[in-house]
């Protein structure tokens, strides 16, 4: 039966049609129900899914914004520090009763990891690098179970079949020891899991919104997740005085036998195979979605149609269900037809970034247009932009830089390189040509004993570690050079000391040497910062589970 209990108020429900921006008609109707009053409107409340729509939500004010205007507050429901996001809106969102934190993704990747080596069999030793892998698998798993509000004790109810192969079984029983020791362990640190504690902060908020209702407008807009707890915030949001919930792309036209097909299926005691659930239909989230919060696709009404959404039956039709798909052959012409879908093959990625590109800069060509490139392929996103800073267009990827690939990033992940390759001439002229070393006054002499070491150090290899560039340098009869080189191995001589200590002193010397190197800049603006943060996050984290790093093991 649905998460929710059956409100006796009528909700509001509107839907968004294909064609037609959320975000947009989302504002449009905040500014309407606060008859377009600037003051009103800053005292409306938007529920958002994650921070990505908080700032498409904000540039859809900004373009409304006759010739100025406060926003509503904006929350992200899908964001883990909910009671950062959400207490001062709602004064406060915990309650008398304090929360419990959360263990840090890193935190949670380590404790895992230290499990799995401590169950696993000795006859089935596994490394450190497949603790890791299989931690964060885990987590995942785990990630799914609390979402859905499974508890981790449903695994000891779980039948296991004599034929099951024997890697399963194995699998299994190693679940059964090491789920109860994580549930544990965060019961021992006195914390709680990632999606366990936004459960409890989603509940708190919808007793809040069913106890004290909000005296302003309440909207949640954009918000598909299907979990349980999300559920019951939005069934309160929608029969709230003021509240709406806003859902894109409900399908209204297709017929109610399609529809019920969808799932989710009640148990039937006089069923003898229970229906399939069409998970992967486009509709089947959102209807799970409304049996969770309790409510029917009749209730829905639809939000600023501004254009007919005239290949939604094409849409519907290419998605219908399997046993649905033999009435394509019957399907008008017309209905086949679709005149804003084009094709094109490629040869390769490259050349598939560069029509995208052009087609991009075409729509840009008008006057207040608006185009978005949507694709899970990080590369061709990171190809298109490439193409596109050709013509000066500037691309806003939602999906950011992962810190990695920054240059704050990269410093450190050669300084880890440099030290893996045993401080291999490659390894090392990578870090001494980094933009952030020695950046500032004296960069371009920097480069310029870079450049002679490079030149010096080409060839077969002397051996390895410093020793052997040093006495190369040396025998060149270069003084400047070897000032240079003097000063470099003194910084680099602090990690080469930490290869064959524990990974947390390893962690400490790159640390150390990056400052130095940087002069303290790597840590500085605002990729520095969140650096700084992760940085701290992880090696607060018990690194047992990784244990040393030997130099012959490098």
């Amino acid at each position: 039966m649905p998460t929710a209990e059956r409100p006796a108020i009528r909700p509001q429900l509107y839907t968004v049609p294909f064609g037609t921006d959320l975000c947009d008609a989302t504002a449009a109707l905040v500014l309407d129900k606060c008859n377009n009053d600037p003051l009103l409107v800053s005292t409306a409340t938007l529920l958002l899914p994650n921070n990505r729509a908080i700032k498409a939500m904000t540039e859809a004010f900004v373009r409304r914004a006759k010739p100025g205007l406060l926003l509503p507050r904006l929350a992200a429901i899908g964001d883990l520090t909910l009671d950062e996001a959400l207490g001062p809106l709602l004064d406060p969102l915990v309650g008398d009763e304090t929360v419990l934190p959360a263990i840090s993704p890193a935190a949670r990747t380590m404790l895992l990891a230290d499990l799995v080596i401590r169950h696993r069999p000795e006859s089935q030793p596994v490394s450190a690098a497949e603790a890791l892998r299989l931690a964060r698998n885990l987590a995942e798993m785990i990630d799914e179970l609390e979402i859905e509000e499974v508890g981790l004790d449903r695994f000891c109810d779980i039948k296991v079949e004599a034929d099951l192969a024997g890697h399963w079984q194995s699998s299994y029983g190693q679940l059964l020891t090491i789920l109860p020791a994580y549930r544990a362990a965060l019961a021992t640190r006195s914390l709680l899991g990632l999606s366990e504690r936004r459960n409890i902060l989603l509940d708190r908020l919808a007793n809040r919104l069913r106890d004290t209702p909000p005296a302003g407008l309440m909207i949640a807009a954009g918000i598909t997740t299907a979990a349980k707890a999300v559920a019951r915030v939005l069934s309160r949001v929608a029969v709230l005085p003021q509240g709406c919930v806003i859902l894109p792309g409900v399908d209204l036209t297709m017929s109610e036998t399609q529809w019920e097909s969808l799932g989710p299926h009640a148990k039937n005691d006089e069923d003898i195979k229970p229906r399939r659930n069409h998970e992967t239909h486009p509709q089947f989230h959102l209807k799970l979605l409304l049996y969770r919060m309790g409510f029917g696709r009749d209730e829905f009404e639809i939000l600023s149609p501004t254009k007919p959404a005239t290949q939604t039956s094409s849409v519907a039709d290419i998605f219908c269900l399997p046993e649905d798909t033999a009435n394509w052959q019957n399907l008008p012409a017309a209905a086949k037809k679709m005149p804003h879908v084009a094709t094109l093959e490629a040869a390769d990625s490259a050349e598939e970034a560069r029509a995208i590109s052009v087609k991009v800069r075409e729509a840009l060509e008008l006057a207040g247009q608006r185009i978005a490139v949507i694709t899970p392929d990080r590369e061709l996103a990171v190809r298109v932009a490439a193409q596109l800073r050709r013509w000066n267009v500037i691309v806003d990827d939602s999906a950011g830089t992962p810190i990695l690939q920054t240059p704050n990033g990269t410093l450190i992940a050669a300084l880890a390189d440099v030290l893996a390759n045993r401080f291999s001439p490659v390894s090392v002229l990578a870090v001494a040509k980094h933009p952030l070393v020695h950046a500032g006054e004296g960069r371009m002499d920097w480069l310029e004993q870079t450049r002679k070491l490079d030149l010096l150090l080409r060839g077969p290899s002397k051996g390895i570690g410093l020793n052997p560039v040093t006495a190369l340098v040396a025998g060149s009869e270069n003084e400047e050079l070897l000032i240079f080189w003097t000063g470099l191995d003194a910084l680099l001589s602090n990690l080469a000391a930490s290869a064959d200590k524990p990974f947390l002193d390893i962690m400490d010397a790159i640390q150390n040497t990056a400052t130095r190197l940087t002069d303290g800049a790597i840590w500085k603006g605002a990729t520095g910062r969140q650096l700084a943060t992760l940085w701290e996050e992880f090696v607060a984290c018990d690194l047992s589970a990784i244990g040393r790093v030997e130099r012959a093991a490098i």
